[in-house]
């Protein structure tokens, strides 16, 4: 039993034994977004400063950040979760921590909120992330078990007619994620191969 991972390369594998992966970087469009949300509502929050900073108390602008964050995080990831984290501190200190737009802190307890505030985003981002890892293996591994409950039903269910194997082979083949495959079978010590079932390619 053979099987092949792409129609361009006729390379044969056996059958539980996945075909070889080059490593890839991967930047879906849901982290790039995410990237985007994190410097385009932190950019926002910083124009609208003026107008509500003397209104609104520090801690509640540090939890405005933190919702940003966990935005951040639910549509990308923990590298946007970070990023928001950081930029949301220095915004925050910038422009809503008097005295205004310096890098100065006027208040020691305003230094407390300021840092108390990176440390709960940068904590948030971390956790966030561990969870949506954990729900998306959980996932993975639900979907891994209906495959295999899938081919152990089709490996021991009879199948008639003048191509038996192939129900199997489409099974075998879309469980271990290749394009195609095909089953020859020995007939007799001293005969050669026979071809079985071919299924996609």
């Amino acid at each position: 039993m053979t099987t092949s991972q792409s129609p361009d390369r006729h390379d044969r594998h056996e059958v539980g034994t996945p075909p070889p992966r080059r490593p890839r970087i991967r930047f879906s469009g849901r982290v790039a977004a995410g990237y985007v949300l994190a410097v385009a509502g932190t950019a926002a929050i910083a124009l609208a400063a003026p107008a509500i900073r003397e209104r609104v108390d520090p801690v509640a602008t540090g939890f405005g950040f933190l919702v940003l964050v966990v935005a951040c995080v639910g549509l990308g990831g923990l590298g946007p979760g970070i990023v928001a984290s950081v930029l949301g501190f220095a915004v925050f200190n910038f422009f809503f921590l008097p005295p205004f737009e310096t890098f100065v802190i006027d208040k020691s307890h305003d230094v407390i909120v300021l840092f108390v505030f990176l440390g709960l985003s940068v904590l948030i981002s971390v956790l966030v992330a561990r969870a949506d890892a954990r729900a998306k293996a959980a996932e993975a591994r639900a979907e891994e078990w209906r495959r295999q409950q899938d081919l152990s039903r089709v490996l021991v269910e009879p199948h008639p007619g003048p191509r038996p194997y192939e129900g199997v082979m489409r099974v075998v083949v879309a469980t271990f994620g290749f394009l195609d495959g095909a089953l020859y079978v020995q007939e007799g010590p001293d005969r050669g191969l026979v071809e079985q079932a071919t299924v996609g390619g």
